[in-house]
């Protein structure tokens, strides 16, 4: 089954980003402080929303903490895993 790749999402992000660095590289002197103003004018009127943001993150990952999420087995009652814990965390942290 192939699946055509969304060219739009993708794309978007990816003009946007590439302006703003564009810009920052062209224009750094004028480019700091309008972003420095940006960021200023974000937290003071809506710096409540990171915060009401960070809280909602870190309930979700107190709620996946203590729900027994982790005593779901994909693959069945006899299945393995491929890779044992300590490989996991290598490949998380590491890649």
């Amino acid at each position: 089954m192939s699946k055509r790749l969304r060219i739009v999402p993708i794309l978007i992000p990816f003009v946007l980003l590439g302006a703003t660095l564009l810009m920052g590289f062209i224009w750094p002197k004028q480019f700091t402080p309008f972003m420095t103003s940006i960021f200023i004018a974000l937290m003071s009127n809506a710096g409540w929303m990171v915060s009401i943001g960070v809280l909602i993150f870190v309930g979700c990952m107190v709620l996946l903490f203590i729900h027994p999420f982790g005593s779901i087995k994909f693959g069945g009652k006899n299945a393995m895993p491929k890779y044992k814990t300590r490989i996991w965390w290598a490949i998380s942290l590491y890649s």
